[in-house]
């Protein structure tokens, strides 16, 4: 099958439209989308602001009650549907939106004792309780016996975070302000808005802060803005620019697309800027919060393109055993060390060791990982057999052997219900790369895979994990491009 909708034009339309100060692509999501339906009208609070939100969420009821993402997780969809039930009890007005809220409700009954054989959605364990409690006082039954954990985890979570910063736009908790429910106190909140008026580059927690301080005219700014880019939708993140710039840069960089450096100047331009700051990298250039995660990505690809950043800014999330991701987190990320470690081999011995000993001892059956920001194994996987190219081929090996044999017969991979092309695509970036620097793999394998990523590439399902699951679309596409040029025959 010919892959010339995925040539030279096409990687290059795609460089064009990331970029610092760009508005990301991100599919829009039911989580954030019903917490956009929640804001009231500037004018008159008894109104929505954004009808359409609530007609979307009408169409996209699933069969069996829920809301969320196509592949089910239990997670996202039980946050998702409590997040759209409040909105339709809030401003429906037939018996058709009761009866809506009706089904969700059963599914939620249904799926709650399933929870506990994931890992959450980022926020859950304090967000759950303030959902919880919003239904109680609707007369919404819920099976409240079944997430008693989260109020313990909850406890344990805010205990981490200073009381003199549950109103700062300097910690991750910003991102899932709604926690705050009925407790919000708008004279405590002047610090929590980003220079773009939303509250962590989150739409849902803006949202929220809107319900709370209906004329804060910034965070109703921002919100407009997200409700024009997405037509009346919201997604997971706005903007997620360096998030998006980064990865995507990584993914070409990987394939060593001929001639794309040129393409890319600007953009590593631009992140350099960010980095010399001597701070390390966010997600997004309106967002406070640094992390591991995105800064390993930034050093990387400036290294890539031939510049010497100074990797001081990675070391303040270093830790005795492993890098932590985020301050006050509950548990630390697989992926962020396996970028911190394919960040820093060359580079620091020392820490090099230390993030290898760490992944060693959290591998799943001594041959794949898992993480808290993906749904998949197979995308930390072959993210850690890409960075121990050159320092651990052993190791490499078998997650190699643990992918070759997790194909399917038609060629692809996926972890869930089925194929998906990007986890296709994270599978054969991770052997194409194999193959060319450590020891041959079949050429079949690859093939099959290939052909079945040609025939799927337009497939692309939320498996990132936010608040709810997400799909950064262009992140996505720059991954199916580079399997694509590192596997051409």
């Amino acid at each position: 099958m010919a892959d010339s909708a995925c040539g030279p034009e096409q990687w290059k339309n795609l460089v064009n439209e990331i970029g610092i100060g760009r508005s990301g692509l991100m599919k829009p999501t039911a989580y954030d989308t019903a917490w956009l339906a929640r804001v009231p009208a500037e004018h008159d609070p008894n109104v929505p602001a954004f009808p359409e939100a609530l007609d979307w969420l009408r169409r996209t009821q699933w069969p069996d009650g829920s809301w969320g993402a196509e592949i089910e997780y239990v997670h996202d969809r039980v946050i998702s549907t409590l997040a759209a039930i409040l909105a339709l009890a809030e401003w429906g007005k037939d018996g058709e939106d009761a009866r809506r809220v009706e089904r969700g409700l059963q599914y939620v009954w249904e799926k709650a004792d399933q929870l506990k054989h994931e890992q959450e959605t980022i926020g859950f364990e304090v967000i759950l309780p303030t959902f919880l409690k919003k239904c109680r006082e609707l007369g919404l039954a819920l099976p409240q016996s079944a997430f008693e954990r989260y109020e313990k985890m909850r406890d344990e979570k805010l205990a981490k975070i200073p009381p003199d910063r549950l109103y700062s736009r300097d910690t991750t908790l910003a991102f899932s302000l709604e926690f705050m429910g009925d407790d919000f106190n708008v004279k405590e909140a002047g610090c929590l808005q980003e220079s773009d008026g939303s509250v962590a580059v989150s739409p849902s927690a803006t949202a929220y802060l809107l319900t709370k301080w209906p004329d804060n005219a910034a965070a109703r700014r921002y919100i407009a803005e997200v409700a024009r880019a997405y037509g009346g939708k919201a997604p997971q993140m706005f903007p997620p620019d360096i998030f998006e710039t980064s990865w995507s840069l990584w993914n070409l960089l990987l394939a060593g697309i001929e001639g794309c450096d040129q393409w890319f100047a600007q953009h590593v331009g631009d992140l350099k800027a960010l980095w010399d700051k001597g701070k390390g990298t966010s997600s997004s250039s309106s967002f406070s919060v640094v992390n591991a995660d995105d800064s390993a990505m930034v050093f990387r690809v400036l290294r890539w393109t031939g510049l010497d950043p100074d990797p001081g800014p990675l070391y303040q999330f270093e830790r005795e055993d492993y890098f932590i991701c985020h301050l006050f987190e509950r548990n630390p990320s697989t992926s962020a060390n396996i970028h911190v470690l394919e960040a820093l081999k060359w580079v620091d011995g020392s820490s090099t060791d230390k993030v290898l000993g760490w992944l060693r001892s959290v591998r799943v059956d001594g041959s794949y990982w898992i993480d808290k920001w993906h749904i998949s194994p197979y995308y930390p996987t072959a993210h850690a057999i890409i960075a121990l190219i050159g320092i651990d081929h052993d190791l490499a090996r078998s997650a190699v052997q643990w992918i070759l044999d997790t194909q399917r017969p038609d060629g692809g991979w996926g972890y869930c219900d089925g194929v998906t092309a990007e986890e296709t695509a994270y599978c054969l970036q991770a052997l194409g790369l194999y193959n060319r620097y450590v020891e041959p793999v079949d050429k079949e394998v690859m093939a099959r895979g290939r052909e079945k990523l040609l025939a799927c590439k337009e497939e692309m399902p939320p498996l990132w994990i936010g608040k709810c699951l997400y799909t950064p679309v262009r992140v996505v596409q720059s991954a199916i491009y580079s399997a694509l040029a590192l596997t051409r025959p």
